[in-house]
């Protein structure tokens, strides 16, 4: 190769490793996320589960998992508790 074109290789080499990865290799965000877990003790779990904008409440054993309410439909704010619905 003529001192020229390794001149120019090595430039390039040595500017390509200066850009910070997360630029370089774009990744697309995940969608599905483990935001909060609670253990039940040795055989049962609680979590919130958010995929795109939507949060689920999920419980599960060693051997089953259950949706056990869509978040995402909840008006109430963090740290309210849920109402009974009243008798007719």
């Amino acid at each position: 190769m003529s001192a020229k074109l390794t001149d120019l290789l090595s430039g390039l080499w040595s500017a390509i490793r200066r850009i910070p990865r997360r630029e370089f290799f774009c990744r697309a965000e995940r969608q599905l996320r483990l935001c909060e877990t609670l253990s039940l003790g040795s055989r049962g779990f609680l979590a919130v589960v958010r995929f795109e904008e939507q949060r689920f409440l999920v419980g599960g054993t060693n051997q089953s998992l259950a949706l056990l309410a869509d978040l995402s439909r909840s008006t109430a704010g963090p740290g309210a508790t849920p109402q009974s619905p009243r008798p007719e």
